[in-house]
């Protein structure tokens, strides 16, 4: 048992670490007007995945401003940090800045619980947006039923209650007695 939980759990890491993946945009910077490269970021990035993930970039041929959208990936570990933390120093080294953008709320944590980790060449792009509203409204649905249509709820009253006295019926008709008295008469 111990054996094939070993080998289950490599495989399922080595299954998550093949599936991390990039799309790649170019645009241009609506602020300064310079070309923009954007790498959609799919999958997760942890332990398992750092290698390929750093396989994917094109660090000389890519322009100055780079920006990992996270929309679609996620970031799970500390080993992920420091491969993020390579991409930045690679880009550094040809004088060009990484920034992460679009940052999932776990993500957000990892990533500014390690800030002092980070390296210069990595900018971190936070929007602050609020997942649900800060009002609540409670929907009362019962009431609401209530105070807008009494002829549908009576309607529906008198619909169940037909259903279950039919449901009644079909119960009586399949009982074991009457079934074999069934099958009989439709043989005879």
């Amino acid at each position: 048992v111990g054996v094939g939980m070993a080998v289950s759990c490599s495989m399922f890491v080595f299954d998550s670490a093949t599936k991390i993946s990039v799309a790649t945009r170019s645009g241009t910077d609506p602020q300064t007007g310079e070309e923009v490269k954007y790498y959609d970021v799919h999958g997760v990035l942890f332990f398992g995945s750092c290698t390929q993930f750093l396989s994917l970039f094109d660090e000389k041929n890519d322009p100055n401003d780079v920006r990992l959208v996270f929309d679609a990936g996620y970031i799970a570990d500390y080993s992920a940090i420091e491969a993020l933390n390579k991409l930045g120093e690679r880009y550094g080294a040809y004088g060009k800045k990484v920034k992460l953008q679009e940052l999932k709320p776990g993500c957000g944590k990892i990533v500014e619980n390690a800030s002092g980790l980070l390296v210069k060449e990595l900018e971190v792009a936070v929007e602050s947006e609020e997942l649900l509203p800060a009002e609540r409204h409670h929907l009362n649905v019962e009431n609401w039923m209530e105070d807008h249509d009494h002829g549908s709820r009576s309607f529906l009253r008198e619909d169940s209650h037909k259903s279950s006295r039919d449901g009644e019926a079909d119960a009586h008709e399949r009982t074991p007695m009457n079934r074999g008295s069934g099958e009989r008469s439709g043989t005879v």
